[in-house]
This record gives C-alpha cells, structure tokens and sequence, in this order.
C-alpha cells in the first residue's frame, strides 16, 4: 500500500532525475537536524527543525497539512512487561503505525486517526522551523510523536524526504521534561465535571478556581472530540460564590456558541497565568470534559417563592426553582448575599440584618439560568433588627468523632459580639417540641469560643480535633443520646426561650469520621449552605 501512495508523488517530482526507471530523490528536499532528538523538551517549548532548505506545509482550510503530533498513549506504570523504554516512570505506546504512515503520505488521516493528533503551528519561515500545538502547550513528563510527510515541499514543489531517501512520512519521537510547577485545583461547578446528556443550549461553564487572576482574556478554551474550538470568556460570579475563601475566584467561563450534539468536550487551560497564593493555570491544563446530549435542550426556570421570614437575625427568602439557574440575593440592583446554583429543589436564600445602621431595601432574589437567561423574583422592603440577645451563635458540630460516641461529641459557640455574654439558662435541643440541655453559668467573651461536650469526653482522644478554647462538658449526652451522623438539626435558645441560633442537620457525616461540620463565618445566616465540612 506504502509504495502504491509513492508512486503518486513521481508526477510531482519531475525535477528528479531518473535513472534505470526507478525515482531519484537526491534532489529532494531533507531534514538536517531535529531540536529534541537527544533530551527530553521542556513542554512550553517549540520543536525545531531545520531542513536543507525552505519549504512549507501544503495549507488545507487554515490547517497545515502534512504534519502531524500525536501524543503517545499512557499504558500506565513502568513494568517488565513494556515493549518500549520508560519515561519518567510510564509505559508509552506509540499510536503511529505503517497504516497511520501510509495515510500521512496521501496526506488525508483518517477521522479516526485525525482524533490522536494535535492541531499544530508552524512558527518561522524558511529552512527553520518551530512547531508547537495550536492551543496551549505540549504537556511535561510525555512522549509524543512527529510525523513528517511528503505534503511538506521546497518552492520547486519538490516533497520532502525522509532519512533512508525515500518519499514517504516518517516518524521523529520525542519526550517532555517533566515540571514541577504547582497547578491551581479546579473544581467545576455547573455543569458537574464528567456530566452526560449536557444540554446543547449551555450557556456558560461555572468553576471555582483556587487564587484569582484566571479571570484574564485568552485562558480557557473548550475543545470537541472532532478538534473543534470554543475560545471562552471568563468573567466573576455576580455575587461571588458561595464559600469563596480569600483567594478562591469563581467564573462563568461563556461560550459563543450552541453546542454539538451528542459529543464530548474538554476544557482546557492554553496559558500560563500566576495566581494569587502561587499557584498557576498552566499552557497544558486538561480541567475536565463532559458530553452533550442528542436531544437535551434548556429552558427558561421559573422562581416561586413561598416564604419570607426573620430568623435569628436574617430575612429569609424560601422558595422553589423550576429549572436550573445560579441565583443571589441584592438590595437595589448590589448583591448583599453570595451565588448559589440550584437544580429543580428548594432554595432557602437570606441576608443578615442585625447589625446594619440601615434597612436593606429592595430585597429580591435574582439569577441567571443555565441557559443565559436573567431570572428576579419579587421586591421586599425590611426594617432594622435590634441585634440585642443575637450574640451568641453554634459555629461548629462534631456528631462523628475518630472516638467513642456520643462521648467524644461535641459543638462549639462563639460571641459575635463586642459584650461579654452569660450562658447560664440558654438551651441546646434537637427539636422544639422537647427540653434540651440547659448550660451552666459561663461568661463567653466577646469573640471567645467555647466547646460544649457530654460527660466522659476527654479532649486528649489521639485523631480528634484539639481543643482551642474554654470547656463546659454537661452531665448528659449532648442533645439527650447524642448528634446524629446522618445529620439532625440543633437549635440554641437564650435564657429567655427565644431562637438566636439553628443548624439544620443538612450535611450528613457518616463518611467522615474526625471531621466537623462548620459554618463559614460567624456572621452566616442559619441557612444550609452556610455550612461545610472540614
């Protein structure tokens, strides 16, 4: 098949000269030199090559034709059993064979092999180049293929040819040093990493990215399986995101255009961009791919909101979303609560008003749905609460102890306030149907935290939390027979019988053992997602 293509290009070479009938390709031109040949390249650098003279790549719809890079395929770990040498610990497969050769000199791939190479840029002209993947860079500690073919030719139109003389592609492999740069995690947020049956109308990727700077133009790209690409826009959640730590940035990365059906994606980092904290976007980041469905379309979603209520010192807005949207709450056209994404459930969203010299007016939730459209719910107008009696909140539980249980349980309070604040009287229950565990007499400072623990709890138990405050253990188990794994709510009740604090028992530890469920800040309101785990 090999030397059928050949005698193809034997019209194309009439320069050649000819002797006993058979081509002569002395007069063609040849590569002199290959830049990572001996060791391995770093990944952000171009492969060079230099030939004996200039020539150029035939261009086929704004893609060069005739050169190929393919990444070789990861076999997985270095054993006796690979054919081949390592590198940097793993087994490489090379993916070209005589069929991938045979294509290459006809010039036309295969779909299927078309899908092992990487789009490529030629940078210089004349006798040397430098070739690099088209988006992004090669990636550190791997082992590629560069395949070299006929369609490449001199200003004669005279193909090139490969070492042994003759006119058909060849095969150049290298490798990549490996790199030791620390990647900024990312972590999807809509639609979930890995997703299928992703609806083609998808307006946006939502991620959270940790340290801020990723919102820059030219980062991200979205990639099909066919090599189709989506270059995207980057910009910050309307009103941040939820549990965004100093450092942490959330984007919308928006697409221009609907998706394919029924085909993969990838999404891609092509730049290398410094964040705040050290870490990097770096050239060759592969964050996660998800398929569209063939049919998976979205709608508009609808807001219903069926209560408005003060708790604990927040205006609570409760309602239902028909669809899936990020939604927030503002006052006056200012987000004064951070985004959260919803799918088809309830949603309890709130604003704390303690505290503030001023009501916040114009209370409404707002939102954008998963498929670019804007979403507002009604207006609601509110006075200032007296933040007397509001002090003292629950910050963290700890219903699945590395120990025994329930001994080993316990929760945690912390004075937001700038008073000294009496204990003795207030309450901890599991439901308000029923008594709870009435506290001691304790002052807890302003800003103090103190942990409160059934009898037999020893703060000394290796693996458990240690203790960073003041102790009141009780002469029971905390909430009668102990905090539930699966989740149960708790409430805190002053001397007087009012709420001041409430967790509803929205994270379930079962699977965490050693780690507690805590609020996010001592000023978040009693809604679920102002918790997590730790």
């Amino acid at each position: 098949m090999r030397a059928i293509i050949m005698i193809l290009f034997l019209g194309s070479c009439v320069a050649c000269e000819r002797r006993q009938g058979l081509p002569d390709w002395s007069q063609c031109p040849r590569l002199v030199s290959f830049g990572a040949d001996r060791y391995p390249l770093p990944a952000e650098q171009p492969v060079e090559l230099t030939f004996d003279r200039p020539v150029v790549a035939q261009d086929q719809g704004g893609e060069d034709v005739g050169v190929y890079l393919v990444p070789q395929r990861d076999a997985g770990a270095c054993n006796p059993l690979c054919p081949v040498a390592c590198h940097e610990g793993r087994c490489f497969l090379s993916e070209v064979d005589e069929a991938f050769l045979d294509d290459a000199t006809g010039g036309n791939l295969s779909i299927t092999r078309r899908k092992k190479t990487l789009a490529v840029r030629i940078e210089g002209v004349g006798a040397t180049w430098r070739v690099r993947p088209r988006w992004g860079s090669l990636t550190p500690a791997w082992r590629y293929d560069l395949v070299l073919s006929p369609r490449i030719r001199d200003e004669a139109g005279l193909p090139l040819v490969g070492p042994d003389g003759g006119a058909g592609a060849f095969t150049l492999p290298f490798s990549t040093a490996r790199a030791d740069d620390l990647e900024a995690p990312v972590t999807w947020l809509a639609p979930s990493v890995s997703a299928r049956n992703v609806p083609q109308n998808l307006a946006f990727l939502a991620v959270k990215i940790e340290g801020a700077g990723g919102g820059e133009p030219g980062i991200f790209i979205l990639e099909s399986e066919d090599r189709v690409v989506q270059e995207l826009t980057a910009t910050p959640f309307p009103a941040g995101c939820l549990g965004e730590a100093p450092g942490v940035e959330c984007l919308l990365l928006w697409m221009p255009e609907t998706l394919a059906p029924d085909t993969t994606y990838e999404l891609r980092s092509i730049r290398r961009v410094r964040l705040s904290g050290g870490r990097y976007l770096l050239p060759w980041g592969r964050l996660g791919t998800f398929r569209t469905g063939e049919l998976a379309w979205l709608y508009p979603p609808r807001w219903e909101e069926s209560a408005v209520q003060e708790v604990t010192g927040c205006l609570h807005l409760s309602g239902a979303l028909d669809g899936q949207a990020l939604l927030w709450l503002e006052a006056d056209g200012a987000p004064v609560a951070p985004s959260l994404f919803v799918r088809f459930s309830s949603a309890e969203l709130a604003v704390r008003l303690d505290g503030r010299s001023e009501p916040a007016p114009g209370l409404r939730v707002r939102g954008i749905g998963l498929d670019g459209s804007p979403l507002t719910g009604s207006r609601h107008d509110n006075e200032v609460v007296d933040p007397t009696g509001l002090s003292v909140v629950i910050t963290r539980l700890h219903p699945n102890p590395v120990g025994p249980e329930p001994a080993q349980e316990f929760i945690e309070l912390e004075n937001r306030s700038d008073r000294p604040v009496e204990l003795e009287g207030f309450e901890l229950t599991d439901s308000l149907d029923k008594p709870g565990d009435l506290l001691p007499a304790f002052a807890l400072e302003p800003g103090a935290r103190v942990r409160i623990a059934g009898r037999n709890y020893d703060p000394e138990v290796e693996g458990e939390p240690p203790l960073e405050g003041d102790l009141i253990v009780l002469d029971s188990s905390l909430a009668n027979a102990g905090l539930a794994n699966g989740g149960e709510p708790l409430y805190l009740l002053d001397d007087l019988g009012w709420l001041v604090s409430r967790y509803g028992g929205w994270i379930d530890t079962g699977d965490a053992p050693g780690r507690s469920v805590v609020r996010r800040s001592a000023q978040a309101c009693d809604v679920a997602t102002s918790w997590e785990l730790r």
